[in-house]
């Protein structure tokens, strides 16, 4: 997702029966023709198998009404293998909250890199974050949750005033031919 002319990104969450269906539904949007200005689709599968979520990275600003833009993309281990992207939005009082918290994220993880995590997007929009984060494992991720750094950086992040968690998924990248 380090792409240069990346304009914004825009997340969708289409809801599924079961795992069945959420296979069928993220074929046919990893299938799908990308129209001029979209770059990539990416394609995940809620672990639960209730969701397929999509992350759209648009070139030029697109036409959806939530466009998230790029803040800080953090890359601690660019040889590693992704078993669990992690989504997650927050919403904070005002627009400024939300892009200081996403530089305290930023701070906190550059000084004390959890254990599993290979890279960390972080982008905005308005008063609301989109935390985008590739693990090792959904092991590793709920280790992190578990034992969050006692820092004063981690405590700054976890106690932001107004911070306001939500949706969240464990997600794997869908790839096509896997089942």
């Amino acid at each position: 997702m380090n792409h240069p002319d990346l304009a914004g990104i825009v997340l969708a969450r289409h809801q599924v029966d079961d795992p069945e269906h959420q296979q069928f539904m993220a074929a046919r949007l990893a299938e799908r023709d990308l129209p001029p200005g979209l770059a990539a689709v990416i394609v995940l599968l809620d672990l639960r198998g209730t969701a397929v979520l999509t992350q759209e990275l648009w070139t030029i600003p697109p036409t959806a009404t939530t466009v998230f833009r790029p803040r800080h993309s953090l890359i601690f281990d660019p040889d590693g293998a992704s078993d669990c992207t992690v989504v997650t939005t927050f919403t904070f009082p005002t627009d400024r909250d939300a892009a200081a918290w996403t530089d305290l994220l930023a701070e906190a993880l550059r000084s004390h890199p959890a254990e599993g995590l290979l890279a960390q997007r972080l982008s905005t929009h308005g008063d609301s974050v989109l935390n985008c984060s590739d693990w090792t494992a959904p092991a590793a991720h709920q280790a992190f949750i578990e034992n969050t750094p006692d820092t004063a950086a981690w405590h700054r992040v976890s106690n932001y005033p107004g911070l306001t968690h939500g949706p969240g998924a464990r997600c794997r990248v869908y790839r096509p031919g896997e089942f």
